[in-house]
């Protein structure tokens, strides 16, 4: 229960990251 917790948060925290960096990724193409 616990790891799965952990793995859950590391998920998190990463798909956050990929977000941010596409997401300036495509800001930094459209402008």
């Amino acid at each position: 229960m616990f790891t799965s917790v952990l793995l859950v948060n590391h998920l998190k925290q990463t798909f956050s990251k990929i977000y941010f960096f596409l997401s300036w990724y495509f800001i930094k193409i459209l402008l």
